[in-house]
């Protein structure tokens, strides 16, 4: 069952391993700089940069908005 729900603090490394596989696809792993520090810190830091939404399947972190 598909499941939508707002990211918390602790998806931080689901998502940047989200964005480092889509880097790889894209053959520019080579430009991503992201750290797991960086987007705890963008998305759930004292002042939040950005929001995220995890899509899961069958409770299982499948992709992210």
């Amino acid at each position: 069952m598909l499941r939508l729900r707002p990211a918390e603090a602790g998806d931080s490394a689901t998502i940047l391993r989200f964005i480092q596989e889509l880097a790889e696809y894209e053959k520019l792993r080579h430009e991503c700089v992201a750290t797991e520090q960086d987007i705890a810190k963008h998305l759930f830091g004292t002042t939040p940069k950005a929001e995220a939404v995890l899509a899961e399947w069958d409770g299982e972190a499948v992709g992210f908005a």
